[in-house]
């Protein structure tokens, strides 16, 4: 059968035990409480890189792995890299307290994300080189926690509680939602559709002096959609469509093409969490929200410009609603009617100066005071591919996937 994650209850006295699963207390016969992880007694490598190389096998490396998750660390390490397999419920082992624990540098402690943060600032102290930490994985398998945990590391350990501490506290809430979007079998998990690399300079003395984010590889191209075109676009269309400036520019309009069918409005976001941390990051930033939902709007608008319908109601209303959310004469958008290209190319291109501007307004923010300079952990956070091939990107994918924007 399947393996599954319960929480033990209690042994019984013949030898069975109770455990909680999918919120129902189940029996499990005294024969099958072997199977129960993690087993009491028995000890498993920290590292696969460490079992003996003639008796390694995938059901093995399977235990070794399941052992560790079941313990409450969902880590292990395999050479210099480490493996996470996310729980997909709330850890209690990411705060200042695990932190300050693993910050002491104890090789004893068992692998964890922040074990990954403090050997990268303890190799730049010493070499004084530059370190990279590569975050690759299959979609929704925490790799944007991840980064948020070691930003997380950095700034308890060398951060000084000042302006750049505060913001890179909010470089994701603001940036995540223009290269996140919802996978089609989950309304709680997104998908990172860019590369997403992040600086952490530190001076001679190992404090955080600057930052910087960048974005690579963004799949714009997700806006040139057809109508009934299956999946989400990224998160930000959603928030800004639910952001009360928002009626402004849509006037009576519903039911846009480049929001697609298969997320209900309503339904996103319905406590306003992820709006309002948006709204406030931005703030800090220095960004006038409003004119940034005004922007999304009008790109919004401009994707009803279809070409079959051209000169009809839905479509004239749309225009002048676009125009008047970018400023400009209705006549000016004729140029994109009727060529499916041109509309595309429109809505790619304006998204894309978009963010640009974004990541521009974050890194004033972020980059220190004047002539700060030191050395770099750069954090990159790699997309999965997604559909039939959802799979972890790998060194390949990133090889490819820079040298395709290179070219």
């Amino acid at each position: 059968g399947e393996w599954c994650a319960c929480q033990l209850l209690r042994y019984d006295d013949g030898g069975g035990a109770v455990v909680r699963y999918q919120r129902q207390d189940r029996a499990i016969e005294a024969g099958d409480v072997p199977s129960i992880c993690p087993r009491d007694g028995e000890a498993f490598s920290q590292n696969l890189a460490a079992l003996a190389a003639d008796d390694v096998d995938i059901d093995k490396i399977e235990r070794v792995v399941r052992h560790h998750v079941c313990s409450g660390l969902a880590y292990v390490d395999v050479g210099e890299a480490t493996l996470f397999v996310n729980h997909f419920r709330p850890l209690s082992i990411y705060d200042a307290a695990w932190v300050d624990k693993y910050a002491a540098l104890d090789p004893s402690l068992p692998p964890h994300i922040y074990s990954v943060a403090a050997k990268a600032y303890k190799r730049l102290q010493d070499a004084r080189e530059d370190q990279a930490i590569l975050l690759l994985g299959s979609t929704a398998s925490g790799k944007s926690s991840a980064m948020g945990h070691v930003v997380d590391f950095m700034l308890q350990t060398a951060g000084d509680g000042g302006p750049l501490d505060s913001g890179l506290k909010a470089l994701r809430d603001f940036l995540d939602p223009f290269v996140s979007l919802r996978t089609l079998d989950s309304k709680e998990y997104s998908s990172t559709r860019a590369a997403f690399s992040v600086d952490l300079v530190l001076d001679a003395d190992g404090f955080l002096c600057s930052a910087g984010a960048r974005l690579d590889n963004l799949e714009a191209g997700r806006l040139d959609r057809l109508e009934g075109a299956e999946g989400n676009t990224f998160d930000v269309f959603y928030l800004a469509s639910k952001h009360a400036s928002a009626t402004k520019w849509f006037g009576a309009l519903q039911e846009f093409r480049l929001l697609g069918d298969d997320t209900e409005l309503a339904e996103f976001d319905a406590e306003g969490v992820k709006l309002r941390a948006w709204a406030e990051a931005a703030e800090h930033f220095g960004l006038d929200i409003g004119e940034v939902v005004r922007v999304l709007c009008g790109i919004v608008l401009l994707g009803e410009l279809a070409v079959d319908d051209v000169g009809r109601g839905r479509w004239t209303a749309s225009a002048k609603a676009a125009a008047a959310a970018f400023g400009v004469e209705p006549e000016r958008l004729l140029a994109l009617a009727g060529v499916a290209a041109t509309l595309g190319a429109a809505l790619e291109e304006l998204y894309s100066r978009l963010v640009d501007h974004c990541v521009l307004m974050v890194n004033e923010k972020l980059k220190g005071e004047s002539g700060s300079v030191g050395h770099t952990v750069r954090l990159i956070e790699v997309p999965a591919m997604l559909g039939d091939l959802d799979r972890a990107g790998g060194f390949d994918q990133v090889a490819s996937q820079w040298l395709s924007e290179a070219l």
